[in-house]
């Protein structure tokens, strides 16, 4: 689905807006994960759940534990909508049990009914360990908060 997606694109308007696509760096049950000229990464899914988590809790509020993004937006496809998220890398480095602690915490401050995650969710972004994914679907978000983007 990600490449038709791709494929549908108006690549000037993608690449003015988000620069070239240079590694395609893995898939996921909703999307797939492209790395960016500018070292930034570069995730379309079709999760409508995760981006607007992602957007609430990452970009806006910004929570400690959680995976730092820049921007979230989501795109008209069909009869549904894609998500775009921009983010720095996240390295797959062994962290500590404290660590991965501090980050589970802020799931369970947001949603005490998480039931955990895979310990694969978590990674290191800019040296500091986070969740970037397997986020609680009880979590309260909006996805009509996001900002809709022509391409």
């Amino acid at each position: 689905m990600c490449s038709s997606f791709l494929d549908n694109l108006n690549v000037n308007k993608f690449e003015n807006k988000f620069g070239k696509i240079v590694k395609f760096l893995g898939t996921g049950v909703f999307g797939a994960v492209y790395k960016l000229e500018n070292g930034k990464v570069l995730k379309i899914t079709f999760d409508f759940h995760e981006a607007p988590f992602l957007y609430k809790y990452c970009k806006l509020q910004k929570i400690k534990g959680f995976v730092k993004v820049d921007d979230v937006y989501k795109i008209k496809f069909g009869n549904t909508n894609a998500y775009i998220i921009v983010r720095d890398p996240v390295e797959f480095t062994k962290a500590t049990d404290e660590e991965i602690e501090k980050a589970k915490d802020a799931m369970f401050k947001i949603s005490p009914v998480w039931r955990g995650t895979h310990s694969g969710n978590f990674g290191k972004q800019n040296g500091e360990v986070v969740l970037y994914d397997g986020f609680c679907k009880k979590a309260k978000v909006d996805e009509t908060k996001i900002p809709f983007l022509e391409l």
